[in-house]
């Protein structure tokens, strides 16, 4: 991954819970706990490492992003299911930038590397 020079143009985020994966087989109780939760979370963060230029977008303009995915663990985990599990933390994201996150164009990566995060980079 290209390194930015300008490192407030990124935010790290939690990894999301394992009730937003679509393999995830319970209740929808803690689903829609877990969704509320991450939602949440992701937006205070947001807020708490702002990106100086998001409030300078045109509005209605697109956001493109670059989401990279840092595994907790070695287990093999599917993109799709991965981007799927993060919905709810665009959507707060999208909630933090006062958007509408059908403005929100994400391009996604997987790294090689552990941490139990996600990264976030305004492009």
């Amino acid at each position: 991954m290209t390194q930015s020079k300008n490192l407030s143009d990124r935010l790290t985020l939690p990894w999301p819970p394992k009730e937003l994966s679509p393999n995830y087989r319970g209740h929808w109780g803690p689903v829609a706990s877990a969704k509320k939760k991450y939602r949440f979370a992701v937006r205070i963060l947001a807020l708490q490492q702002p990106i100086p230029f998001i409030e300078h977008i045109v509005e209605d303009a697109p956001i493109f992003l670059e989401v990279e995915f840092y595994p907790p663990d070695n287990r093999p985990r599917d993109q799709d299911n991965m981007i799927a599990s993060f919905k709810a933390g665009q959507d707060g994201l999208a909630d933090a930038w006062k958007v509408n996150d059908k403005r929100i164009n994400c391009t996604y990566k997987i790294s090689q590397q552990k941490g139990g995060m996600v990264k976030v980079r305004v492009l």
